[in-house]
């Protein structure tokens, strides 16, 4: 199967998760339950490394090289998806997460409204932390879709990967993914502080 044809896959079946793995069919996480794709063929060293080149680029090829891990993020088959590709036992594996396609409400997260308080900050610093999947990202870009709707200003944020994709509406927004875009964290903060800037998501 290709690339697309597997994220294809993911969507129709409205699954959240998608890994390539040797000697292994493609598996997919569907309201939760990892399964394999029914009826599909194990994967190959070979194939599963092709996919994976077809996702990583040149950037992601040298972060490969360098430390066996490359991450990113790509629009595919009507949506967004976050990958990691992987070293493991000489081959490479791949996972994909499938991200929400729309911004969603506070409520919808089931968040209190009170949280759009933060929108209004004119300076300070806010954290958002929690555990792998908790809603850190999911809760930031909502956010930031509030600003972006309500306020004027410059919006700046540092990414790695870009997951959810800002367009400018009430605000001048410029997104940056390390690695391709600026190099690392470090520098593209210290770029973004000179580049007038209301709001900075790191």
């Amino acid at each position: 199967m290709t690339l697309e044809e597997l994220l294809s896959l993911c969507v129709e079946q409205d699954a959240s998760d998608l890994h390539l793995v040797p000697g292994v069919a493609p598996y997919l996480r569907v309201h939760g339950d990892l399964a394999p794709v029914a009826g599909a063929e194990p994967l190959s060293g070979e194939e599963v490394a092709a996919l994976a080149e077809a996702l990583v680029g040149d950037h992601g090829r040298s972060a490969l090289a360098k430390t066996g891990i490359a991450d990113g993020a790509l629009s595919s088959a009507g949506a967004r998806f976050r990958y990691n590709v992987a070293r493991r036992q000489g081959e490479l594996s791949v996972a994909l997460r499938r991200l929400e396609d729309s911004f969603q409400s506070l409520e919808q997260l089931g968040l209190p409204e009170r949280l759009s308080e933060l929108c209004e900050l004119e300076s300070g610093l806010v954290m958002v932390a929690g555990p792998t999947g908790s809603g850190k990202s999911t809760t930031l870009a909502t956010l930031l879709d509030r600003i972006n709707r309500e306020r004027g200003g410059h919006l700046i944020t540092i990414e790695d990967p870009i997951e959810y994709l800002h367009t400018p509406q009430r605000c001048l927004i410029n997104q940056r993914q390390v690695g391709t875009d600026v190099p690392d964290f470090h520098t593209a903060l210290v770029a973004a502080l000179r580049q007038d800037p209301d709001v900075i998501l790191v």
